[in-house]
């Protein structure tokens, strides 16, 4: 299980470093950089899926809610608004 506090905080880490790294290659111009951030991106992909995934579960929702991300800027904000939700253990898990 993924706190909602939990959740935001690695997200914002994550946001935060991805801002830094691409700020840096912009600025420097440095071809290194940006493939620092290419890389750090691609590596990213995984675990945000499955963090996402299981906070989704700690809402008491599907999986199948990820499907919002497949909606760009109206499924995005959705699904923010689903991860925003505070963790319900009495609804059933699927």
């Amino acid at each position: 299980m993924v706190s909602r506090k939990e959740f935001w905080q690695v997200t914002l880490v994550n946001v935060l470093t991805v801002i830094g790294i691409a700020s840096l290659a912009v600025v420097t111009r440095s071809q290194i950089l940006l493939g620092v951030f290419v890389c750090y991106l691609i590596l990213l992909v995984v675990p945000t899926v499955r963090y996402i995934w299981l906070r989704l579960k700690d809402t008491g929702r599907s999986w199948k809610s990820m499907a919002w991300l497949l909606l760009p800027y109206i499924g995005w904000t959705y699904l923010c608004i689903l991860l925003a939700l505070p963790s319900n253990f009495n609804r059933k898990r699927r």
